[in-house]
């Protein structure tokens, strides 16, 4: 997870392409009819949820005088053990002697996604993805629209605080959020601090980890 100070919408993840304007600025709209996309859950990439109709408009009257962004991290590979059980499922169709037809015609030339078993838990990225959604392209977006909407809170040259796990994917994340948040100004050390929280479990508990700390968290 990422958390960045003076930079609260709980609903915000990142987004991938032409959804990510609603990313920064939700409208609580779905605009999509059937997507086979919104019933995979975590093994999907981001999608904009069905809105109830309330405006995310800052009320007539009042003013934002700090945001705090708390964001897993982008679209990545399936975990180890994940990636074992399609494995499994992928050798039987591939084990499969006759020819698959109708609606499972595709499974005759159908390939396995993860070419690299290193992959497994790591964020996609341009590097290791050729896929639509990269997690460390949909990061740098995703910096770059939450300046667009909340820079005027951003003092300038001052030090960004972001915080993050100490899993890869969530650093990663982080950084490339950083860098589009900053854009040309991106200093390590000087515009932006970043504050890595270990998920091991003699650290105790943390709001970045709970799962490690929080036997009920896990249920």
């Amino acid at each position: 997870m990422v958390s960045v100070s003076k930079l609260l919408n709980n609903g915000l993840l990142l987004a991938g392409q032409s959804v990510f304007q609603d990313v920064a600025t939700p409208q609580q709209a779905s605009v999509q009819q059937y997507n086979i996309v919104n019933f995979l859950g975590g093994s999907a990439p981001y999608i904009q949820r069905n809105g109830y109709g309330i405006s995310t408009d800052i009320p007539a009257g009042c003013e934002i005088a700090q945001i705090q962004l708390y964001s897993r991290h982008g679209e990545r590979y399936p975990s180890k053990s994940n990636g074992k059980s399609l494995e499994a499922i992928y050798a039987k169709f591939e084990n499969y002697k006759g020819t698959f037809k109708g609606d499972l015609a595709f499974l005759n030339d159908y390939t396995y996604f993860v070419t690299d078993k290193n992959n497994y838990e790591k964020e996609t990225s341009p590097k290791n993805s050729e896929g639509t959604y990269a997690g460390t392209t949909n990061a740098l977006r995703h910096g770059a629209a939450f300046r667009a909407k909340y820079g005027s809170l951003y003092k300038e040259n001052s030090t960004l605080p972001v915080f993050s796990s100490n899993s890869g994917r969530c650093y990663q994340t982080s950084r490339y959020f950083a860098r589009g948040f900053l854009g040309d100004d991106f200093k390590e050390g000087k515009t932006v601090k970043f504050n890595i929280i270990s998920e091991d479990a003699d650290v105790g508990a943390n709001s970045l980890t709970p799962r490690s700390a929080c036997s009920k968290n896990k249920e």
